[in-house]
């Protein structure tokens, strides 16, 4: 009985032993194996699991396989992740690079929306005045008044000088068609008058 009790003690101590040696085996392979990958750019998150995340995707180790992997096997699966995280890099890169062309190519649309839509505000308020002026649309793209044209195109992109000189011009000219008016209205009105009056007048 003292022999089987020594035999049995002898053999616990030795599983003891194995397994403290296995733990201690388990506990070097995670350090070096983890601290390699960190090294990397992989993250060794709270559990102790070490991962590369990223909109591309997501690689990388268990503890548990950081641990029991061999050597053969842990170097296969750690050049296959490196290449992945490479590749998803790239694609993280590319996604980047399309979301700033994205970004610019709808900053410039917004700025020429804003463009045309100050252009049309301008034009609109100039075909206005002008067609106040005496101005009637000739067709889709032009304003005319004795022979006067405007383009809308031109009339929109004028400088504002210019386009106030032209609305001088103009309502002085409206002032004299309406004077032109009045005396043939005038006129008119005298001749029908009897000759007697038109005596008086002339007088």
């Amino acid at each position: 009985k003292i022999a089987d009790a020594k035999f049995a003690d002898d053999k616990k101590k030795q599983e003891e032993e194995a397994q403290k040696q296995i733990d201690e085996r388990k506990a070097l392979n995670y350090e070096k194996r983890s601290f390699k990958l960190e090294k990397e750019g992989f993250t060794i998150e709270e559990n102790g699991d070490v991962w590369f995340v990223s909109e591309g995707g997501k690689v990388g180790f268990t503890k548990t396989s950081l641990e029991t992997l061999t050597k053969e096997e842990f170097d296969e699966k750690f050049k296959n992740s490196i290449s992945l995280k490479s590749e998803f890099e790239n694609a993280m890169a590319e996604l980047a690079e399309k979301r700033k062309a994205d970004a610019i190519a709808e900053a410039e649309r917004k700025n020429e929306e804003e463009k045309q839509k100050a252009f049309n505000e301008k034009l609109s308020s100039r075909q206005t005045a002008l067609q106040n002026l005496g101005f009637k649309r000739n067709n889709e793209s032009q304003l005319i008044n004795e022979g006067v044209v405007f383009e809308f195109k031109v009339l929109g992109e004028m400088g504002e000088s210019e386009f106030l000189s032209i609305i001088a011009d103009a309502t002085k000219r409206k002032a004299e068609i309406e004077k032109e008016k009045a005396d043939a209205i005038e006129a008119e009105r005298i001749q029908k008058l009897p000759e007697i009056q038109k005596a008086e007048r002339y007088v």
